[in-house]
């Protein structure tokens, strides 16, 4: 995981992901991208625009929670909490 880092080019290959590049020209390689991205990355709309990748609103937002190495616990807003766990604040 990547975080707090701009995606500015989807890298592909006979139409498959093969990476992305970085604002800073690093080059990650991967098979697999999951974009976090909000209402306010417009060049990276129009970079998938561009390469023909289907895409639709929803009238739904989806929360993704993780845990990595560096930081064990990451709370999200979607995080179901009781007063109990919370301190009694929620």
């Amino acid at each position: 995981m990547h975080f707090r880092t701009e995606v500015t080019k989807i890298l592909e290959e006979n139409g498959r992901v093969t990476g992305v590049m970085t604002a800073d020209g690093a080059v990650i390689e991967t098979d697999h991208v999951i974009l976090s991205v909000g209402h306010s990355a417009r060049d990276l709309f129009a970079e998938l625009d561009r390469m023909k990748v289907f895409m639709e609103p929803k009238p739904f937002a989806v929360g993704l929670g993780s845990s990595t190495p560096r930081r064990r616990s990451i709370r999200t807003s979607m995080e179901w909490r009781t007063p109990e766990s919370s301190g009694g604040a929620l």
